[in-house]
């Protein structure tokens, strides 16, 4: 594989992630708007948009060169007749059932597809398994983050909100509920990171006898999302208000159940109102 080739996949990997955080930056000038309507907002939002379509566009432009560079004529025709169909609405944002927390672009899900179906050409594992361990270190430490703040979650979203705020600092490209299809369902982890090709599922317990039903969600989940390309790397995070169950007894109660090999799954401790 030339060098040449290698970089610009790899800057491909770093301009999609900061499309996708662009995309959250879309998202929460929205979430402003809703909150606080007026001229000054809506023309905010419109930067934001027109800064995703700015970034879509170099991206669009990478992938070019780099199907040039691996003379991947038949390729380069399909790809820029494929973006041409969608090219006058890179600056549109969708949500998913309407929630700010889910932004939606396709271009940038376009652009997405297409890198994944280059990257069996470059090597990247050791790369993204050194970033999965930082990830696997943030969801260990999460009941640390939210002793720091002054909110006590009530139920499971607040979780999910708190949570999105510590994903997005160290993973750009974080967004909430990607949708994974199968042929018979559609299924929506909490949260995916792309990069990582990474799916995370939190469970919210408030007292001992939500450990079990936690536990019998997360492997239902496990059978759900088997084998749902491109995501090969799943998390569980049981946030408990209270030392309900420890992570050794976790350990031996999924291994004793049969948890899956990309699975991993922890128990942090934290703050909440019951």
């Amino acid at each position: 594989m030339k060098t040449n080739a290698k970089k610009l996949f790899s800057h491909s990997l770093v301009q999609l992630r900061g499309c996708r955080a662009q995309l959250n930056a879309v998202a929460s000038a929205a979430e402003m708007a809703e909150l606080h309507p007026d001229p000054g907002a809506e023309e905010y939002g419109e930067e934001q948009r027109a800064s995703l379509e700015t970034k879509l566009r170099r991206l669009y432009k990478t992938l070019i060169m780099l199907h040039e560079e691996l003379k991947q004529k038949h390729c380069l025709r399909t790809f820029v007749a494929d973006f041409d169909k969608i090219s006058q609405n890179l600056n549109r944002v969708t949500y998913y059932d309407g929630d700010v927390d889910c932004p939606e672009s396709e271009g940038l899900y376009f652009l997405g597809e297409q890198i994944r179906l280059l990257a069996p050409l470059f090597s990247t594992h050791k790369e993204i398994d050194v970033q999965r361990e930082v990830l696997w270190t943030m969801l260990q430490q999460f009941g640390v983050y939210v002793e720091t703040c002054n909110e006590r979650p009530k139920k499971e979203k607040d979780v999910q909100v708190l949570m999105r705020r510590v994903l997005t600092l160290s993973f750009p490209d974080a967004y909430c509920e990607p949708i994974i299809s199968k042929p018979s369902k559609a299924y929506k982890p909490d949260f995916g990171v792309p990069s990582l090709e990474a799916a995370i599922e939190v469970k919210f317990v408030k007292d001992p006898s939500g450990i079990g039903k936690a536990i019998g969600e997360l492997h239902e989940d496990m059978g759900g999302y088997e084998n749902l390309d491109p995501w090969s790397q799943f998390y569980g995070v049981i946030y408990m208000t209270g030392a309900f169950f420890s992570q050794k007894r976790l350990e031996a109660e999924m291994v004793g159940s049969g948890i899956k090999k990309n699975w991993k799954v922890c128990v942090v401790e934290g703050p909440g109102d019951k």
